[in-house]
């Protein structure tokens, strides 16, 4: 059993032909395609045998024949490239007692955690987007849109997963999408002042802003 090292765009037009990521949006498709792992498998081999994490894992067959025998002793033959093989190997209702490939094969995985984590926003971004929302006290925020919550880097899976929003309980994430919004500010323009009433939370998506603090009567500038 071997890794390739496939090209990410390769990768990612085969992942638009696969359940469930074809749902995806380009930018999450794009960054599913730098993650996946695709392996080679040698014919007479169980491609589960080394899977430790196989139960966190979706396994896609990509090319040759797999033979599965299941549980309650049905046994299928899975040919990549099939309508069948759009999906999980292991996707069905029946549990899969053992795996052999007839040929040498090729198959992908991909982190189901990952892969949920990334439908999760975007189906919320997605439903942001369609939702008729009224903004008070800012007239200048426009509604949100869901090409800005899935392309931008604030959202970006590795700030999902580690970043700020690593530590936003699930529920809350459709709540916190109700609230983004975006916000196109001039150079020069103030967007808050030292001493105002805190009401929104603010991330600097893209550009720089000088960010200044009145200390004993001076102001000490500092550059994000």
């Amino acid at each position: 059993m071997t890794v390739t090292s496939t090209n990410s765009q390769l990768i990612l037009s085969v992942l638009q032909g696969f359940e469930p990521s074809t749902r995806l949006s380009p930018s999450r498709l794009q960054e599913l395609a730098e993650l996946v792992i695709v392996e080679k498998v040698s014919k007479d081999i169980n491609p589960f045998r080394m899977n430790v994490m196989q139960v966190t894992q979706a396994i896609f067959l990509l090319q040759g024949d797999l033979a599965l025998l299941y549980k309650n002793g049905d046994k299928k033959i899975l040919r990549g490239g099939t309508g069948a093989a759009k999906f999980a190997v292991d996707a069905g209702a029946q549990q899969i007692d053992s795996a052999i490939a007839i040929t040498d094969i090729e198959i992908m995985r991909i982190d189901l955690d990952l892969l949920d984590i990334m439908m999760t926003w975007d189906q919320l971004a997605d439903y942001q987007n369609n939702e008729p929302k009224v903004y008070a006290r800012v007239p200048e925020i426009k509604t949100t849109n869901a090409e800005w919550l899935t392309n931008t880097g604030i959202f970006s899976i590795t700030e999902i997963q580690k970043g700020l929003f690593s530590r936003l309980p699930s529920p809350n994430i459709d709540t916190m999408f109700r609230r983004f919004t975006p916000l196109k500010v001039k150079a020069g323009q103030v967007v808050v002042k030292q001493g105002m009433e805190g009401d929104y939370y603010y991330i600097i998506d893209s550009g720089k802003a000088q960010v200044s603090r009145a200390v004993e009567g001076q102001m000490q500038p500092n550059i994000l």
